[in-house]
């Protein structure tokens, strides 16, 4: 699926078949192999709130990408907090394992978050690197996509609201849920 023009598949089937143990299979997988898979599951808590996903997904394309993957100070005039947890940083003062630990976003709109967190630093990726090295693709896997249509924190947004703009995401990202 990975070569293939549309960028976002669905595995469908019912209860029980073996999708939550497929995406879990595919994320273990590519921790070691290429090309690099990042994962999200909404059964795990919290895992339907699409601001959570966000900082989730936005935690995650900062450890890969590293500095270059730069998040906003502020969203719609809203400063957001972040504290990050260094694990080592070298004679050269290149950082390596960088974890966001808190990412505050206030009271912002998940449309929003996703555009400022995801969408916007990636195709500032994008325009500077022109992708991964090597030029290999992404994956993002969503596990459990369905249960996030019941999530309503009061915004009218959920997940698959945030998915309709993964279209505008730079096209060595590629989407499976």
């Amino acid at each position: 699926f990975i070569g293939s023009p549309n960028r976002m598949h669905v595995l469908v089937g019912p209860p029980g078949v073996g999708k939550t143990a497929y995406a879990a299979h595919l994320l273990e997988t590519h921790l070691t192999q290429q090309p690099p898979f990042l994962g999200h599951f909404c059964s795990l808590p919290d895992g339907e709130d699409p601001l959570f996903f966000c900082s989730q997904l936005a935690n995650q394309f900062r450890a890969l990408l590293g500095t270059e993957y730069q998040l906003p100070d502020t969203i719609n005039g809203k400063k957001i907090n972040v504290q990050v947890d260094v694990e080592q940083a070298d004679q050269h003062a290149q950082i390596i394992g960088l974890q966001i630990k808190n990412l505050n976003l206030g009271s912002i709109h998940p449309r929003e978050a996703f555009r400022s967190l995801i969408r916007e630093p990636l195709q500032t990726y994008h325009s500077k690197f022109g992708g991964l090295p090597n030029r290999q693709p992404l994956v993002i896997v969503i596990d459990a996509v369905d249960r996030s249509w019941q999530w309503d924190g009061g915004q009218g947004a959920n997940i698959v609201n945030l998915l309709l703009d993964a279209q505008d995401l730079p096209p060595w990202v590629n989407i499976l849920c």
